[in-house]
């Protein structure tokens, strides 16, 4: 594994190579241990692995700096990383602009992060796919996406409103994920409620209960907030996708990320995707109603109870009840065996 470091001194002079090289090497005495010289390796740590170096001259006051680890692609991962770090970090820096041209290290990390971060946000589509569809149903874009987003969307893509239905949501940038589920938008606009399901004549006929639902769609509330909130494996979503960002942009851009941000993220991402299964799981137990297991046990209880009324007048409903926390029970079970399954395909 091997990155590629440009040392440029900031006080601009003439001086030999030599000096310079010298000066460096000086550097990497003070920075990391057992230093061979001759064979050109250090450590820079005693666990880590060994690093081998070269150093070469390109014009004046710059030097270029290439350090190669071959050990397994985690160990060199997080010793070239490591190393990386001390380079670029401390007292040191105020001689020297540092630029690193070229990092294997985070090309193995960014390429070990960019599963987690796909499933990640094909778990967040699929979840709002299955909840704005069954609420809105083909109606689900012209009443959750706020005007100006969907006029961007319709540009950038060229498709009209009628196929936007269909993937909206593929269509959108991280940024615009973002401000969709979490903007606060209101469902009805206060000047089309006023004229349609408020007007005149329809007021004298509606209930103050009834107006008040009316009035609700008028507040601003957002997407998360209308339909995850109550959602526990769905708590507190916000913040956490705030806290990844930055590291899903150095991931999709392939900028430099260091080893101990990388081990961060991926604990981050699997327990996040972890919530988001589980989460899913339950959204699909709400939606598919032909395998709702509580749904069968309850037709199962009433079913028994009335097979045990037709042969005695003994008073059942003690085992009615026995039933339908029986029923309840196994609904339960097979939801978390659901779960669990699913997460141990994942991991």
């Amino acid at each position: 594994m091997i990155s590629d470091l440009i040392f440029l001194k900031k006080e601009v002079r003439k001086i030999e190579y030599t000096v310079l090289r010298e000066e460096i090497l000086n550097l990497f005495k003070k920075l990391f241990i057992d230093l061979d010289e001759q064979n050109s390796t250090f450590f820079v740590n005693n666990q880590d692995g060994k690093i081998s170096y070269k150093i070469s001259g390109r014009s004046k006051d710059m030097l270029c700096v290439k350090l190669e680890c071959n050990e397994t692609s985690m160990k060199a991962a997080k010793t070239v990383s490591t190393a990386i770090d001390v380079l670029t970090k401390g007292e040191h820096r105020r001689k020297f602009h540092i630029i690193l041209s070229y990092d294997e290290s985070s090309y193995y990390c960014c390429n070990q992060l960019m599963p987690y971060f796909g499933t990640f946000e094909r778990l967040i589509r699929k979840i709002v796919y299955f909840t704005v569809t069954k609420a809105y149903g083909n109606e689900w874009v012209e009443k959750t996406f706020e005007i100006s987003l969907k006029k961007d969307i319709q540009t950038r893509s060229k498709e009209n409103s009628e196929k936007l239905i269909d993937h909206a949501l593929d269509e959108l940038t991280y940024e615009q994920l973002k401000k969709y589920l979490f903007e606060p938008i209101s469902e009805l606009s206060l000047e089309s409620v006023l004229e349609n399901e408020l007007s005149i004549e329809k007021l004298k006929k509606l209930e103050k209960n009834e107006i008040i639902n009316v009035l609700d769609k008028c507040r601003k509330i957002s997407l998360w907030a209308r339909f995850f909130n109550e959602n526990p494996k769905l708590e507190n979503f916000e913040s956490k996708i705030d806290k990844i960002q930055k590291y899903r942009n150095i991931v999709m851009h392939n900028k430099r990320i260091s080893f101990d941000d990388y081990l961060m993220v991926r604990k981050e991402l699997k327990k996040i995707n972890k919530q988001l299964m589980e989460a899913m799981i339950i959204i699909e137990n709400k939606t598919f109603k032909d395998v709702d297991y509580l749904y069968i046990m309850e037709h199962l209880r009433d079913s028994l109870a009335r097979v045990f009324e037709s042969i005695s007048n003994i008073d059942f409903s003690g085992i009615t009840s026995i039933l339908t926390n029986f029923g309840e029970m196994v609904s339960k079970s097979v939801q978390d065996m659901q779960i669990s399954e699913s997460i141990s395909k994942e991991n």
